[in-house]
């Protein structure tokens, strides 16, 4: 699907700089008209504090989206979910 030669757009939020935070992706609709839509950062989600690894278990989600989340989905509850693994390391 191309958009054409003339494919310019105007922002609708922010400012009009390429930013991390104000990435946008342009969409042609089903009327013809090219409209802009608002990309969001992907997450980087919880990590060990030791092994620096991605904790299994928990949702890769932005910050905001922890607040509307589940308890039961924020956290685990297992045994020794807590406590660092041993790791050859000495930190």
């Amino acid at each position: 699907m191309g958009l054409g030669t003339d494919a310019r757009v105007t922002y609708k939020r922010r400012h009009a700089y390429n930013t991390r935070s104000n990435k946008i992706r342009k969409i042609r609709t089903p009327g013809g008209k090219l409209v802009v839509q608002y990309v969001t950062k992907v997450a980087k989600g919880p990590t060990c504090f030791v092994t620096r690894k991605a904790l299994q278990g928990i949702p890769r989600a932005r910050p905001y989206e922890y607040k509307n989340m589940k308890k039961s989905r924020r956290t685990v509850t297992r045994a020794w979910a807590s406590v660092p693994p041993v790791t050859d390391c000495t930190a």
